[in-house]
């Protein structure tokens, strides 16, 4: 993670401050981060907030990976002593759960602290970890978290999902998304472990199904996720038809960046950390 700005980067921030655009940012949050990212990214968050205006407002922001509830209180303190976040209630801000590291108090805490909509990411499990298959496959805690959500009032939530383990077949997969579906989530995002997301870059090597396999898995969760109600919006990722995605995509409106798809394509975007640097 880089300790000083450019000046390519640092024009462009200027640039934004003085047309008061408004910002979408992205904060990256990698697995068992060291204090050395944690020092990082907090001077990072203070040298950008040097370059834009108090004024400029967020309309967006993305908290990308699990955290515990005390980490996001530090950082989320930090960037609202150097940005301009909307009022609680307003602005569209969202972070990653994972039900290992949240539980229903932490859910609401983070309603507190301006969250108003959630990823909650399938816990992973490797072949050689036996164990943990039965935590992916057991969809208690997701439910608990979902739960916890809606009765916070979060805006939306949302489920990533991963297929093609060697240990997953056609049929644990279609059982595991009977189980998210009978959740009712706003949002499912399902992806090909052979082709992760960047914000999955740094687990550790999978042992992974036949491309066929992995084909064919891909093709059941369109099936069963359109035959559910839910709106294939592209690149993995469904949302049910009165989701802000799905009415933004009907309308036009529905803007792709390097992070997904958003309803804030209009806003300058910033991202703050990295993967790579734990």
């Amino acid at each position: 993670m880089h300790t000083v700005i450019s000046l390519d980067v640092a024009r462009a921030l200027r640039a934004s401050r003085q047309r008061q655009r408004p910002l979408a940012l992205t904060l990256h949050w990698p697995d068992s981060p060291s204090a050395t990212y944690r020092r990082s990214l907090a001077h990072e968050i203070r040298l950008v907030g040097c370059y834009l205006g108090s004024h400029q407002p967020v309309e967006h922001f993305q908290w990308r990976g699990a955290a515990c509830v005390g980490d996001v209180q530090a950082l989320m303190q930090l960037l609202r002593e150097r940005l301009h976040f909307h009022a609680h209630g307003r602005g569209d801000y969202g972070i990653d759960l994972d039900p290992r590291y949240t539980d229903w108090a932490g859910v609401g805490r983070l309603r507190e602290l301006g969250f108003n909509r959630v990823c909650i990411g399938v816990p992973d499990a490797h072949a050689e970890d036996l164990p943990s298959q039965e935590d992916c496959r057991d969809p208690a805690p997701i439910q608990s978290l979902i739960d916890a959500a809606r009765t916070f009032g979060f805006r939306s939530v949302s489920v990533d999902l991963g297929y093609g383990n060697a240990w997953q077949s056609l049929d644990s997969l279609e059982a595991k998304l009977a189980s998210l579906i009978a959740l009712e989530p706003d949002r499912l995002q399902v992806f090909d472990y052979a082709r992760p997301p960047a914000r999955y870059a740094g687990q550790s090597p999978q042992a992974l199904c036949s491309a066929a396999q992995t084909t064919a898995m891909g093709l059941l969760c369109v099936e069963r996720l359109e035959a559910a109600g839910y709106h294939y919006l592209g690149m993995g990722q469904f949302a049910r038809c009165d989701d802000d995605f799905t009415l933004a995509q009907e309308r036009g409106r529905l803007s792709r960046t390097d992070e997904g798809f958003t309803l804030h394509g209009g806003c300058n975007q910033i991202g703050l950390g990295q993967f790579d640097c734990c």
